[in-house]
């Protein structure tokens, strides 16, 4: 009963053949989306999965691959799993978190977003909140 879509893309950096290697931003959620104007080109690949669960419970799982061939730093992935609100049409109240893994220059990495806040009473820390209002 829940809805799977794919995407596909090709990544083209124009312009940046004159960027310092080492002036990269290594963080998740940046570097992925930044790295094609180091390598030039790169392909992006994904999936999402969405599906009710009750009422106006619904679920929402994605994943993304960005591909840098030829790159030291060639390999990324990002998945999020959402629990989703929806009081109307127009407004919905989404909460879950997000997993990034990537090559960066420094190595591997893996990271949860948000990231644990030592001083919040929760063991895992906040999740992720968004808020979607249209009209």
């Amino acid at each position: 009963d829940g809805l799977l879509t794919g995407k596909a893309g090709l990544l083209l950096g124009l312009g940046g053949g004159d960027l310092d290697p080492t002036s990269t931003i290594d963080v998740p959620l940046v570097y992925p989306r930044l790295a094609v104007y180091y390598n030039g080109w790169g392909l992006r690949l994904g999936a999402d999965y969405m599906a009710p669960i009750k009422g106006r419970w619904s679920g929402f799982v994605d994943g993304d691959v960005f591909l840098y061939p030829g790159s030291a730093s060639a390999l990324f992935f990002e998945t999020k799993v959402l629990l989703i609100w929806t009081k109307s049409s127009r407004l919905r109240f989404m909460v879950g978190y997000k997993i990034t893994y990537g090559e960066y220059p420094f190595g591997t990495h893996w990271q949860i977003l948000p990231p644990k806040i030592p001083t919040l009473p929760l063991p895992g820390g906040w999740p992720l909140l968004d808020i979607q209002i249209t009209w």
